[in-house]
């Protein structure tokens, strides 16, 4: 009797944190909050208290089968997301004009500047292969 208490805590910690985290994320999209909304919510006990009191009586109505599903996508996003935080940022690549020099391009990589030049000439220049640099 004690073990299947137990059970059912653990399966209603992760279904009511999954619901909690999945509000946190929700209302952080809605609001533009880069992760500060989202990270506040899920801080909230008050409101982890009330989704528990609010789905209580709904978590014990649900199936074997439906236990398995959602126990099998919450298992999914919470490994999808420890994976994201592991993945490595892509570099950002930055062109920057010099709008006194039309012939040089300036791109930054990672926060090093890096400068480019071209050159033109004419096509005399070229049938002769000679280039002014």
């Amino acid at each position: 009797m004690e073990q299947e208490f137990i059970h059912q805590k653990e399966l209603y910690d992760s279904i009511f944190g999954f619901v909690h985290s999945m509000i946190g994320l929700a209302m952080d999209t809605v609001s533009g909050g880069d992760g500060y909304v989202k990270d506040e919510i899920e801080s909230d006990i008050s409101l982890r208290q009330a989704i528990e009191h609010e789905g209580s009586h709904f978590a014990q109505l649900l199936s074997n089968r439906f236990k398995i599903i959602a126990l099998t996508l919450i298992d999914s996003y919470n490994g999808k997301q420890k994976e994201i935080k592991q993945r490595p940022q892509a570099p950002i690549i930055e062109e920057v004009r010099d709008e006194s020099d039309e012939h040089s391009q300036n791109t930054e990589l990672d926060g090093h500047s890096i400068q480019q030049q071209t050159t033109t000439h004419t096509e005399e220049e070229e049938e002769d292969g000679h280039r002014q640099v």
